[in-house]
């Protein structure tokens, strides 16, 4: 196990992991900064029982998203950080893995560097060839699962419902959630019955 490879020693006793450095004895534990947003803070929860059953505490810092923006994300001030990203329709990860947005008010959060991916990157922003530039996301994804500057949990989904009355919702793929408007124009709930001879 990686941990004892690193010198941590597992306390079955007081289900806890220790590292001794000369007379000083360490216990593993650490924090994860998040916004107050329910499913951010749910989903943190799951996490801190999970680390807890396996001996580590984590202490969970919630913060307004104002205030986490501010004091955490711009200094880059957390040891770990739950937090989402939206790539829009896109996709383009640039902004979130390109070296040059490692420091505020770039959205490199995690401060990743790696020359290989600022090309990758810097290339399939540049063409417009969509076989191209899948495979260049291919390469990207294969560089960062490499290095891991994050862990990616999850993708969430989101379901709307819309009332049977209203026809020509048809919402497709929706990246944002203000694109769910996007037909609105064609969206209707009354209808006419009109005599076949009126049609043309």
């Amino acid at each position: 196990m990686l941990l004892e490879k690193g010198g941590w020693k597992y306390d079955d006793k007081q289900n806890r992991w220790t590292k001794t450095n000369k007379k000083e004895t360490t216990v593993l534990h650490f924090s994860i900064a998040t916004s107050e947003a329910p499913e951010l803070k749910a989903v943190t929860q799951e996490l801190q029982a999970t680390w807890a059953e396996l001996g580590i505490p984590v202490d969970i810092q919630v913060f307004a998203t104002g205030d986490l923006k501010e004091t955490i994300l711009r200094p880059r001030k957390f040891e770990t950080l739950f937090f989402g990203q939206v790539l829009g329709r896109d996709g383009d990860p640039y902004p979130f893995w390109h070296s040059s947005q490692r420091l505020d008010p770039g959205l490199n959060i995690a401060s990743y560097t790696n020359s290989k991916v600022d090309k990758i990157l810097e290339s399939a922003r540049a063409t417009t060839n969509q076989k191209e530039r899948v495979k260049a996301y291919q390469a990207f994804k294969k560089e960062i699962s490499n290095d891991t500057p994050a862990i990616f949990i999850y993708s969430p989904e989101f379901l709307y419902v819309v009332p049977e009355k209203i026809h020509g919702a048809d919402l497709g793929y929706i990246s944002v959630a203000s694109e769910r408007f996007l037909n609105i124009e064609k969206w209707y709930i009354k209808t006419d019955n009109i005599w076949k001879i009126f049609v043309k």
